[in-house]
This record gives C-alpha cells, structure tokens and sequence, in this order.
C-alpha cells in the first residue's frame, strides 16, 4: 500500500454513505474507504484478519483503509455504516465505493493516509460513543437520507466532528469511565487558576491521586497539567487585557503568574507575542 503522511488539521472528510444496513456472513473484504460500524440491533462480531471485534450499541468501530474484515452476525442484526475518506482527494467520487474480496495483490494497491499528529486513525478502532457523536451520527444519517441542497458540506462537517470527538476519546476503555472525573478537574482549574495549584493540590481537593490528575488531563485536553494550566491563565489574563486598564503587573498577580517574567515567558509561549504588545493592539496604550 502506498502511504501519504497528513496532519488533523488537513483532514477534509468525504462522505460517501451514512444509513443502516444489513450485514451478511461473507469472505473477507477489503474497503477502499474507511469505515465506521455501530450496532443498531440484533448480536454480532467483525472479524478481522488478528482479533474479532464485538459489535456492541455503545461502541464505534472505526476501520482506515485497506484493513481485510467480515461480519458474522445473526438474522436480526442491523448495523449503521458510514463509508468515507479523510481528504477531498476523491471528492468527485460521490456514490458508495463497495468493498471486494480481500487479497494481498488488492490490498497493495490501496492508497492511505497515516495521520502523523493522531495515529488513532492509523488502526482499527473501538470506541464508547458519547452523546457528541451520537449527535453527529444522527446529522450524518439524516443529510445522507434527505440529500437537501449542501449535504455533502454539512456530511463533511458532521464527520469532521465526529472524529475530532474520536480523538479526544481515545485511551478511554468505557463509556464515561473518565469523563466526570475530568470535568471535575477541569472546572476546578477553570475555578482556581489563580492560586498555585499542583497534581498534589488538586488531587488532594479532588480525592484523586496526582499521578491521575496529570492523566485526565492528558487525555481530555491533549496537554500535560502544566501546560493546560498555563493556557488557562494566559487566556484569562488577556481577556483583563482587552477589557481593563489595570496594569500588568496585577493582571500577572490575578492570573496566578510567580513574577512579570514568568508572566511575559508564558503569554509568549502561548500567544506568540508580549502582554505589552496586546494591549497596544486593542486600546492603543502600552
């Protein structure tokens, strides 16, 4: 298979089919899009050349490019399919591309994305499905069924959210196993961003380890502790910024910032420019 590397940002969904299908016990297939599967009803598993994934109403698999897979399910079984690229490469290709029977000659002819910056979406996949991308999967359906004028834009859109969501998803085993906890890191930084917070600190006021606290954090924002609280202050601080003529040297104070130094190197590192010159730009005043 031939591999282009692209980043998150450069991904552009194409959407090719979003509806619920029934399933057959087939040989292996091979897509030439990725795919997303969720059980809607009935009992099953995907079979893959390595493992067997179950099919579950609570859980997303995702399937890049080039992964061989068969369904072995019951009668009853009805599972909603979204087949689809990742980059508007193909983007004239607008009718659903049928996946046909594996073989290794086949397969190397395939062309894939590896998505350096979020290799999630460089495998196989399983992933509880949040209220997020239910709702995203819900739009999906319906632009797909009622093909109203700029479906394709709004079906590009959908699923660009919906893997956003994937990605801030992954890592986690289980429907809200992290989510609370998180949020509740989360608010209380948003809360006491002033104050010199820790791992220690939090997870003393919490209840939670600190070693947990650095990793919800990572998990739920793509930052360590130490950055996403950086970021938090700087954001505030800008805000008082544009909004007050209080000097910055108290702003620094509020924000929880050790000195103006400390202030002035972390506002750059997040920003990309000096308190000072933010505050030239929106009142005309250093």
């Amino acid at each position: 298979m031939s591999i282009r590397e692209i980043t998150f940002d450069q991904l552009h969904p194409v959407v090719r089919f979003a509806a619920a299908v029934t399933p057959g016990s087939r040989a292996l297939v091979l897509a030439a899009d990725c795919r997303l599967f969720r059980l809607l009803s009935g009992e099953g598993t995907l079979q893959l050349t390595d493992r067997v994934l179950p099919l579950r109403e609570n859980r997303l698999i995702y399937l890049p490019v080039g992964v061989p897979y068969r369904f072995a399910v019951n009668a009853s079984a009805r599972v909603f399919s979204v087949n689809f690229d990742l980059t508007h490469e193909r983007a004239e290709r607008q009718n659903s591309i049928p996946p046909f029977l594996y073989t290794p000659e086949g397969q190397a002819r395939l062309s894939v994305y590896r998505v350096a910056d979020c290799p999630l979406f460089d495998a196989p996949a399983v992933l509880p499905v949040t209220s997020e991308m239910q709702s995203a999967l819900c739009e999906l359906e319906q632009e797909y069924l009622f093909q109203r004028r700029y479906a394709a834009q709004k079906m590009s859109g959908c699923m660009l959210s919906l893997l956003a969501a994937l990605a801030r998803g992954q890592g986690t085993s289980a429907p809200g196993e992290y989510v609370q906890p998180a949020d509740s890191v989360i608010a209380f930084i948003q809360t006491h961003y002033a104050e010199p917070l820790t791992n220690q600190s939090i997870g003393a006021a919490l209840g939670y380890h600190p070693n947990y606290i650095n990793r919800l954090t990572v998990l739920h924002t793509g930052q360590s502790l130490h950055r996403y609280l950086m970021t938090v202050r700087v954001h505030r601080a800008l805000d008082l910024i544009q909004s007050t003529r209080q000097p910055l040297s108290l702003i620094a104070q509020s924000c929880g910032f050790q000195s103006g130094a400390h202030f002035s190197r972390c506002f750059k590192a997040v920003m990309g420019a000096s308190p000072s010159a933010f505050r030239t730009d929106s009142s005309g005043e250093a």
